[in-house]
């Protein structure tokens, strides 16, 4: 680990915005702070600059009022309503050219009113066979609307990620005793399940709760549909939740629903607490600071 100092990541949502901060020194992590802070109004990535930035400070100054800043890099990551993803299959065979060719057609037969020059475009290759694409579009506008409030408060902006994506790839680097794993993220109405093998993401779906249906209601009904290849694995399979919002009553209903043992992750079990976090051991709702205890704990 070669960083040292303080860093912090942010997980911000149409209602909240989550702050952790963790220090570093050789191999040592403390946990100096973890807070969010609720919008009064909900607002999504189409807000306009000006409303963007000033819920963004609002929420920011609360946090530093309760817990004086000490640190200077920062990680975001942000919900789906900030982004375009579509899962594209791929031949393996193609060229660069070709395939960059081919992302730019799906894109605009997905999105015919979109600009594909108005967004920065990431593809990720899942499958043993590397055979299938999941890609990741945001507007760069958003990012500018981030990059200017780091500047407004002398911030060093190190990462923006998709808050599912990076969810997924925190458990990913987990200590899993299976090697098939089922990662599922709520946020709001938009829920993403990865399926994870021998430490990599193979599948992703991203889907909308439109209904509001129960969370556990909802998981249920889709896992299968989704990922049909689990029906066959018997007990093999490691199943993990999280999400800012979801509670142990959701986890305990999932659990008796699908009958297999979802489980949530505390990204601070392994971590020292300072003195000011303490109250934070063994706590059950740590599990809702995952996305952005994933920004923070990502040097590199």
């Amino acid at each position: 680990m070669s960083f040292n100092g303080n860093s912090a990541g942010f997980n911000l949502t149409g209602n909240k915005l989550q702050l952790v901060e963790i220090n570093v020194k050789g191999n040592d992590v403390l946990l100096e702070n973890a807070d969010d802070y609720s919008f009064e109004e909900t607002f999504t990535g189409d807000a306009k600059e000006s409303v963007f930035i000033s819920n963004l400070q609002t929420a920011y100054d609360n946090l530093s009022l309760r817990k004086k800043p000490d640190f200077s890099s920062v990680s975001f990551s942000l919900p789906a309503d900030y982004f375009l993803t579509f899962n594209m299959p791929v031949e393996k065979k193609l060229l660069k050219k070709e395939f960059d060719e081919h992302l730019l057609w799906e894109f605009s037969i997905l999105f015919p009113e979109k600009d594909p020059d108005d967004f920065v475009i990431q593809t990720i290759e899942l499958g043993a066979d590397k055979d299938n694409s999941f890609v990741v579009c945001i507007g760069k506008n958003n990012l500018k609307k981030i990059h200017k409030f780091c500047v407004r408060n002398n911030l060093k902006l190190k990462f923006i990620d998709f808050s599912h994506l990076s969810v997924h790839n925190y458990i990913c680097n987990l200590e899993n005793s299976a090697e098939i794993l089922l990662s599922v993220y709520a946020s709001g109405a938009d829920i993403s399940m990865a399926l994870i093998k021998n430490d990599e993401v193979h599948n992703i779906r991203v889907l909308k709760n439109n209904a509001n249906s129960p969370l556990s209601s909802f998981i249920a009904d889709k896992i299968f549909k989704a990922f049909p290849e689990l029906e066959n694995t018997g007990g093999q399979v490691q199943y993990y939740i999280s999400g800012e919002q979801v509670t142990g009553s959701d986890v305990f209903e999932l659990n008796s629903e699908f009958e297999v043992p979802f489980q949530r992750i505390d990204p601070f079990s392994k971590i020292k607490k300072s003195a000011a976090t303490e109250y934070l051991e063994n706590d059950e709702n740590n599990s809702q600071y995952l996305a952005a205890a994933s920004m923070a704990l990502r040097f590199s």
